[in-house]
């Protein structure tokens, strides 16, 4: 699911504006009001991407492919820009989620010291670690960390990572899991979602981002109305 926030311009705002001045066209005007919200819409989309990313550990690419841009076309009463977001929240594994291990008790120098040899289980098994988790010979699994915000390291000995049955791309095809004493199901963990950090940016540059619009018209009006001056 996804959400937008739209940056609309209302043409009828400049209507006695152009009437008084007798020179823009309402197509121009309607051009203006598209590219003003365009500017607004995407130095907000920017400025909100520099922010996020100061304080979360995300990348870059992640953030930018979720913030979509629609542009405003100059049609209507009132053209709007819009900037939209998925609602669902991160996974844990776009916030550089790492494999945490621990020494084993016994490890294979210990093992075969004692005389034993490797066989399956229930033998004594080779203690080979999980090269694709990055856990070391003689080492096991010991939970997860992971830096949602930056330079703030969350850690759990009960997260693990485990493939998702729906992923790509987009979202990823290996989720940080949580299972609880008892449960039959791992429940999959997320961080906070790109939708939910816009949005509170937004909240907080109010004033920002008006006055950006504010600028961007005035000068897109001034612009147009000296082209037509000359």
């Amino acid at each position: 699911m996804k959400t937008a926030f739209s940056f609309a311009v209302d043409t009828s705002a400049f209507a006695n504006l152009a009437t008084d001045l007798d020179a823009l066209a309402p197509e121009v005007l309607l051009r203006v009001c598209a590219d003003s919200a365009n500017a607004a819409a995407e130095i907000a989309r920017a400025d909100a991407m520099t922010d996020i990313l100061s304080a979360f550990n995300l990348a870059r690419p992640y953030v930018a492919g979720k913030l979509v841009f629609t542009p405003a076309k100059p049609d209507g009463v009132k053209p709007t820009a819009r900037v939209a977001a998925p609602i669902r929240g991160t996974l844990l594994t776009h916030f550089d989620a790492q494999q945490a291990s621990t020494p084993v008790t016994w490890s294979n120098d210990r093992i075969l010291g004692m005389g034993k040899k490797f066989s399956k289980w229930p033998g004594w098994t080779e203690r080979k670690g999980d090269a694709k988790r990055g856990i070391a010979r003689d080492y096991k699994a010991a939970g997860m960390q992971v830096q949602v915000k930056r330079g703030r390291t969350s850690e759990s000995g009960h997260w693990f990572t485990a493939s998702l049955k729906r992923g790509g791309a987009a979202g990823g095809n290996v989720g940080v899991f949580y299972r609880a004493a008892g449960a039959e199901r791992a429940e999959i963990r997320y961080g906070p979602s790109v939708y939910s950090l816009f949005r509170v940016n937004l909240d907080e540059n109010t004033d920002r981002i008006a006055d950006t619009l504010t600028l961007a018209i005035s000068k897109n009006l001034d612009t147009a109305i000296a082209k037509v001056a000359v």
